[in-house]
């Protein structure tokens, strides 16, 4: 039997999956011609039947080694890098493998996929392009190119790239996910809500279009059908603590509190915010507490914690002593709540010296005193200003207008939440949607009989000046040097004007007349289109009618301030 005809036979043997027989006989050919180069081919394909990767290179490395102008045994060979992870070494055999055959798609599509699983995005593109360059109809080309141009933040192009997908193949999962991924971050909601729509009708069961589709509609302010989404996604992927975090947010936002705040707990699943070397078991809202030391960490930013601090006292009332960790800002300010034994700063506490039976976490005690409480202990002031701290020096000064503090931006965003690059990006939009243009702000505030006092502090105070309104507002900021000294100023003060910020949670703590200005669809604990506040009887809400329309509030605020104006002030 001549060498042709035992080819024939492992062929054959092959097509009929014989691969044991199918390497025998290979093995039998290359004993007696060890330069059949077809003969290393089929063994290579018989090895990779069986997923014996090893001798699968080694296959292929010897036909190089015989041949090294084979092109076929280099983009084989790089293929095969590729799927078992090898990157660098695809890389290289790849690379090879283009000098010998500049003009093959698949070769240029294969080193983009291992460019792109080492992260490097540009090199990723280059290839891509190259490969529909050579094979414009290459859908795959088109899709893995969006998917790199998403990681570049290049939304446009990677949009463009999605629709080509979607003109050939319309009903693509993949590719209406991936276009409204980056619809979604060029803010075209309405149209990325389209396109998620389809993928969960293409696949009801895909968890994450839900959870995208849920987003999409609660930026808009849809929350029925945002919550109907988020309920969808956790039931089919139950274990994802961010999603079950943020169908928490969409329900607390529909006011649905109880709920809510039952779902709020699985942030500690994101990023638990205590040490667990602390050592005392977590209170799960059952074990009694009576005689009890319980140690409460004041998680969150500080608007979070002058919020929640309200349930401290009906937690005293359960326990025998309670130690508050909080921001250093606050400490001073926070010594005064009634029940609170001991205030230490946030990354200070010892418990070897102190050791409490318990410990919990400050925003977890709307949902562990929900039954003790009833909902929201909305009684103000629920703090109060220190003895020891005096009024700023500037509003000691008699004033014959009527004082009105106020403050444009907030410090800038924490992702102590944030799961991932997609979750930072939204929480910082968040945060640049809800600051007002101190430009636009102030011809609203200007009015006759009023004096205004900036309560902003830090970098943002300094815009005061640099926009040239140092001389018709009085900055307080060198006196704000901690909250205790900005509820002094607050006290002083007949009206606070703010935007979402840790000054609207002190002036409404404090009991202050506070109008807060809002986005459209605002953070969870404002709900939509309220003009009351649940948490803070003397607080008035101004919603943005639409996306970023600020102009609407600073309407319905002048109208306002002409209001208060005109009545008398005791």
């Amino acid at each position: 039997m001549n060498i042709a005809q035992q080819m024939q036979l492992a062929v054959a043997s092959y097509q009929n999956r014989e691969f044991d027989r199918t390497a025998t006989l290979c093995q039998q050919i290359l004993a007696e011609y060890p330069q059949e180069i077809s003969a290393h081919y089929l063994l290579a394909l018989v090895f990779q039947e069986q997923a014996n990767w090893a001798k699968v290179i080694a296959c292929y490395q010897q036909i190089i080694t015989l041949q090294p102008q084979q092109f076929e045994a280099h983009s084989r060979l790089g293929a095969v890098y590729l799927a078992l992870g090898m990157a660098r070494a695809a890389i290289e055999t790849l690379e090879i493998a283009v000098t010998l055959n500049p003009t093959q798609p698949s070769l240029y599509f294969n080193l983009g996929n291992a460019y792109a699983s080492q992260e490097d995005w540009e090199q990723a593109i280059n290839y891509y392009e190259h490969c529909i360059a050579l094979a414009p109809s290459d859908i795959g080309a088109y899709e893995n190119m969006g998917r790199a141009l998403l990681h570049q933040r290049r939304w446009r192009a990677a949009a463009a790239a999605f629709r080509h997908c979607l003109h050939h193949e319309p009903d693509s999962q993949g590719a209406h996910f991936n276009l409204a991924n980056a619809l979604a971050a060029l803010d075209c909601l309405a149209e990325a809500g389209q396109h998620y729509q389809r993928v969960v009708e293409l696949n009801p069961d895909h968890a994450a279009a839900h959870f995208r589709l849920a987003s999409t509609y609660g930026q808009r302010g849809l929350l029925t059908p945002a919550i109907a989404h988020w309920a969808i996604g956790c039931k089919h992927q139950p274990d994802d603590p961010q999603a079950q975090f943020n169908y928490a947010i969409a329900l607390l936002l529909d006011g649905q509190l109880q709920a809510g705040f039952q779902r709020f707990e699985h942030r500690m699943s994101i990023k638990p915010p205590i040490p667990e070397w602390w050592g005392s078991p977590r209170w799960n809202g059952q074990e009694p507490l009576s005689g009890k030391h319980v140690l409460v960490y004041g998680e969150g930013g500080l608007g979070d914690q002058i919020q929640f601090v309200r349930y401290l006292p009906m937690l005293a009332k359960l326990a025998g002593k309670i130690t508050l960790c909080c921001d250093r800002s606050l400490m001073t300010l926070f010594a005064q709540i009634p029940g609170v034994n001991r205030v230490v700063p946030r990354g200070s506490y010892n418990p070897t010296q102190d050791q409490p039976d318990y410990h919990c976490y400050l925003m977890s005690l709307p949902y562990l005193l929900w039954d003790v409480v009833g909902g929201i202990p909305s009684q103000t002031p629920y703090l109060t200003v220190p003895a020891s701290v005096t009024c700023p020096e500037p509003l000691r000064q008699p004033c014959c207008d009527r004082r009105v503090g106020i403050v444009w931006a907030s410090g800038t965003p924490r992702p102590w939440l944030a799961a991932a690059a997609s979750e930072w990006d939204a929480r910082r939009q968040a945060y640049q949607r809800r600051c007002v243009p101190l430009p636009q702000l102030i011809p609203t505030l200007t009015q006759p009989g009023i004096q205004l006092y900036s309560l902003q502090v830090g970098e943002l105070g300094e815009t005061l000046h640099q926009l040239g309104y140092a001389t018709t507002i009085v900055d307080l900021s060198d006196y704000l040097t901690d909250f205790a000294a900005t509820a002094a100023a607050i006290a002083a003060l007949d009206l606070v004007i703010t935007i979402d910020t840790a000054v609207a949670h002190l002036a409404g703590a404090l009991h202050k007349p506070v109008w807060t200005l809002l986005p459209f669809v605002p953070d969870w604990r404002w709900q939509l289109k309220r003009q009351d506040s649940p948490w803070y009887p003397s607080m008035r809400l101004f919603h943005q009618p639409a996306i970023d329309d600020w102009n609407s509030v600073f309407q319905d605020v002048s109208k306002a301030l002409a209001q208060w104006l005109s009545t008398p002030c005791y």
